[in-house]
């Protein structure tokens, strides 16, 4: 496993700091110049995260962190779904290239969930995608009754969020290690995509459980 050049902890600073700038209009752009493409093309990459979000083009994540070039290793799939691929691209995001930190990122008014919640028709290619969503709604319905529809949707989202998070554990022994050993952090948040704001959830509760 490749050391990381900061700690997760310095890495999660530099993702909040860049949140904030982000939703106060401060942003800096920063590592965006031709210089910087040139650099990270002939010297490789260093990202300080690795992010797993859904492909909403409602959540450009260079932007919402006010990253440049290099600095995440993004993971886009619909519904934020940690499948074979996904965790195959962590793995060698955080053995080969050093980073440090994973973040699975759900966000507000996610179509993929809301599929989900709704019980919608889906065909083709969609439908093993969305069987890998449902289990979220499952437990989501489970632990929140009498929810209204969009309190509903928020509620699966963010159990989403903790169900792919604990696929990736559970079918990682790399990440388990990893994180065993403190050079991995792997964290879950929620991204507004009115506000532009993220809340940061934190480890998985069962994260003791899935190291055990």
């Amino acid at each position: 496993m490749k050391q990381p050049t900061m700690t997760a902890a310095e890495a999660l600073t530099l993702l909040k700091d860049g949140n904030s700038r982000f939703v106060n209009d401060r942003v800096e752009g920063p590592r965006r110049t031709p210089r910087d493409r040139i650099s990270t093309a002939r010297e490789g990459q260093k990202p300080l995260a690795a992010i797993v979000s859904c492909a909403d083009s409602r959540v450009p994540l260079e932007l919402v962190f006010d990253q440049g070039i290099g600095d995440l290793f993004v993971l886009r799939v619909a519904g934020n779904v940690c499948s074979p691929e996904i965790i195959g691209s962590v793995e060698y995001a955080m053995l080969h290239l050093g980073t440090p930190l994973v973040v699975v990122l759900g966000h507000s008014r996610c179509g993929a969930v809301t599929a989900a919640v709704q019980a919608a028709a889906v065909h083709h290619n969609l439908a093993p995608l969305m069987e890998k969503i449902r289990p979220a709604f499952e437990r989501a319905l489970d632990k929140h009754t009498g929810l209204d529809e969009p309190a509903l949707l928020r509620e699966t989202i963010k159990e989403n969020v903790w169900f792919q998070i604990e696929t990736l554990f559970r079918s990682s022994s790399a990440t388990r290690d990893a994180v065993k050993r403190g050079g991995l952090e792997v964290t879950g948040a929620f991204y507004d995509i009115e506000h532009g704001t993220i809340t940061w959830l934190g480890n998985h509760p069962q994260q003791a459980e899935f190291l055990s």
